[in-house]
């Protein structure tokens, strides 16, 4: 069950909950819509809660240019990374020899090489 709210409440948090927020300034690298998908464990709810974060994750980009025009905006594969979506483009990307995965560590060396 997908539910949007615009708050954490009581409710979701009495049973397991998966949370995620939508970030509208897009990171971009090679003009390419990119996230990071991390991953963590939250134990505690309290205001000294526990958060613990998984020292791997992913970093995932669009196959295609990220494109705001009226004909950019329609094409799914210029604005979400999910995997099924993106592959089917057939094109390589920039820096990622066709993948749009990458696992942080992958990532880091990647960014060293950069200016």
């Amino acid at each position: 069950d997908v539910k949007i709210v615009k708050r954490v409440d009581a409710e979701l948090l009495s049973r397991p909950s998966c949370v995620s927020k939508y970030v509208a300034d897009v990171l971009t690298i090679y003009d390419r819509k990119t996230d990071f998908r991390l991953y963590c464990l939250v134990t505690d709810f309290t205001s000294s809660g526990t958060v613990l974060l998984y020292r791997e994750g992913l970093v995932r980009s669009c196959k295609l240019p990220y494109d705001l025009s009226e004909e950019g905006i329609a094409v799914a594969q210029r604005h979400l990374t999910n995997n099924c979506i993106n592959k089917v483009t057939g094109k390589d990307d920039k820096y990622g020899g066709g993948r749009n995965n990458w696992c942080l560590y992958d990532f880091e060396k990647w960014l060293g090489t950069q200016d």
